[in-house]
């Protein structure tokens, strides 16, 4: 063996410690980071499952489409307001598969001024069709869903039930209707109107809070009635 080969010898056997340390700092360095990317996994998937379990409670409908209007994701609100028992079965679907061709066109067309304009639709009541074909009022707002770069990729959508709302509110309307109606028919009484004027008025307002066009009025005199 030459000097030369005798030294090269020497050389390989002082880097291979060396190189040894190097590549167990290596080896440890990417132990750590891997421990950190399971830990934040497991953190992500943790933060997750709770959203999930958050919004799976939510009696509101809420959803994520895309740009055609299809379904991406949603809760189980959604789900049961579809009529289906879970998002996977209405993922990649659209307003067309579920509802009635003329509502699916108005949501449809609400969506789509969304996704064009960028604003926001808020507290819009709409006309629903619940599964068994019962039909109701809910209140939708949508928003824009953006990427980092500010594009448009989709809508957000949240809606709530407001049947009973409208029922309620359709009831103190008839309500207001009939007390003003009492209140006429009293200044009627009160200004002593001729005897015909007052039925005719009387059966007017009647018709009016009944929707009829035409009514009568019986009038009994003693005597009349057998019993």
């Amino acid at each position: 063996m030459t000097k030369q080969q005798q030294g090269e010898e020497t050389d390989h056997s002082q880097q291979t410690p060396a190189r040894l340390d190097e590549l167990t700092r290596a080896n440890e360095q990417l132990r750590q980071e891997l421990a950190q990317l399971n830990a934040a996994y497991r953190t992500l998937t943790r933060e997750r499952d709770l959203l999930r379990a958050l919004i799976d409670h939510l009696p509101e409908y809420l959803y994520i489409k895309d740009t055609n209007s299809r379904f991406i994701l949603g809760n189980a609100a959604t789900a049961r307001g579809l009529g289906v028992s879970g998002p996977e079965q209405y993922v990649s679907k659209d307003d067309f598969d579920f509802f009635p061709p003329e509502l699916a066109r108005q949501y449809y067309a609400n969506e789509q001024s969304v996704l064009r304009s960028g604003q926001p639709l808020l507290n819009q009541e709409e006309v629903v069709v619940d599964p068994s074909g019962k039909e109701g009022w809910a209140s939708t707002s949508t928003i824009a869903l953006r990427n980092d770069e500010g594009q448009i990729i989709g809508l957000v959508g949240i809606s709530r039930d407001i049947t009973e709302l409208k029922l309620t509110q359709e009831a103190l309307s008839r309500q207001n209707a009939y007390l003003a109606a009492l209140h006429d028919t009293t200044l009627a009484l009160i200004s002593h109107l001729d005897l015909n004027d007052l039925l005719e008025n009387l059966v007017s307002r009647a018709g009016e809070l009944m929707g009829a066009a035409h009514g009568f009025i019986y009038l009994v005199e003693p005597g009349m009635v057998q019993k």
